[in-house]
């Protein structure tokens, strides 16, 4: 069955042929993004020969490619793209430990989350932190930590600048299992103990 419009027939599905050609780029573009990032956390650890084996095999011995290349309008390839996300963030955050790459891997890991949850769960769901602090006391935990004797300088809040930020993660923690696990000093510690060994690897003997 189809719906007579002018320009092009669509199916009733929905899967017309433009929907299907965009699903396909969208497909192989994620499928490509998930195998670079693979292959970096793996040669990473255990060489680029050993990697490119290594991945090849994962793309060629799982069903990936038929997902790809025959039924792309499925969210296979996107699925890969987000665990292999996932992958080389917890590879990034145990290499280089800091706020960010802590960050982007609980991040990673809830966006995996979404996407295995069932399907009668839809909807938007937010990720983020919620628990609050204001400004004067995040520069105030930066200065205690660092031993810093910087003055604080208050100046006029920027024009439509939020005044609150506290996102609701009521339904990633029920739906998902999923909250944030780095409170903020812990995160600050790690981040200003990154970047000293950055400076004192940089600063001559």
């Amino acid at each position: 069955m189809r719906l007579g419009l002018a320009a092009a027939p669509y199916p009733a599905d929905g899967y017309s042929a433009p929907y299907r050609r965009a699903a396909a780029l969208g497909t192989l573009a994620a499928v490509m993004l998930g195998a670079a990032l693979l292959y970096r956390v793996t040669a990473a650890r255990f060489g680029p020969r050993i990697a490119l084996l290594a991945v090849g095999a994962a793309v060629v011995a799982s069903p990936i490619a038929y997902y790809a290349f025959v039924v792309p309008t499925m969210a296979h390839g996107p699925a890969f793209a987000a665990a292999a996300a996932m992958l080389w963030a917890w590879d990034r955050a145990e290499r280089s430990p800091s706020a960010r790459t802590w960050a982007a891997l609980g991040a990673s890991v809830g966006l995996v989350a979404l996407m295995r949850s069932p399907a009668e769960v839809t909807g938007p769901i937010n990720l983020g932190n919620p628990v609050e602090f204001t400004m004067i006391e995040l520069a105030r935990q930066v200065l205690a930590i660092t031993g810093s004797s910087s003055s604080l300088v208050h100046a006029e809040l920027p024009a439509d600048d939020p005044r609150q930020r506290q996102p609701d993660i009521s339904r990633a923690r029920n739906l998902l299992g999923w909250e944030p696990q780095v409170p903020l000093e812990r995160g600050l510690l790690q981040t200003v103990a990154y970047f000293r060994d950055i400076v004192e690897a940089a600063t001559p003997a």
